[in-house]
């Protein structure tokens, strides 16, 4: 008697496991895509309205050009409650300023990205 218990609550606590793993992999996968929606590309590329049908919205390793202090500032997204002075204020320290690309070796990616 006490092994067949023993067994049913391992099963038991087994099967928990597995359903919390794989509520786990959807939910986590479903917070990560949505999260990802929101951020914004380091490219200058624009998305084609198929693509952005489909959901995708992340430009590609070498689509538009790189975003630098130089050209950033029109292309990014700021809250509506943002104040106007912020936006001016950062263009204009952007180019007041001297900036410099940093790069840090890395190994390559999927896309041929280094």
């Amino acid at each position: 008697a006490c092994g067949v218990a023993a067994r049913t609550c391992g099963v038991l606590v087994l099967l928990l496991l597995v359903a919390e793993g794989v509520m786990g992999f959807i939910a986590g996968r479903g917070f990560v895509e949505l999260h990802r929606q929101w951020e914004e590309n380091v490219t200058t590329c624009v998305l084609s309205k198929q693509r952005l049908r489909s959901g995708d919205h992340w430009c590609s390793a070498g689509q538009g050009l790189l975003r630098n202090p130089a050209n950033m500032t029109p292309s990014m997204w700021f809250p509506a409650c943002t104040s106007t002075y912020l936006v001016e204020e950062l263009h204009e320290f952007n180019h007041a300023n001297d900036w410099k690309h940093v790069i840090f070796p890395s190994r390559v990616g999927q896309a041929g990205q280094r």
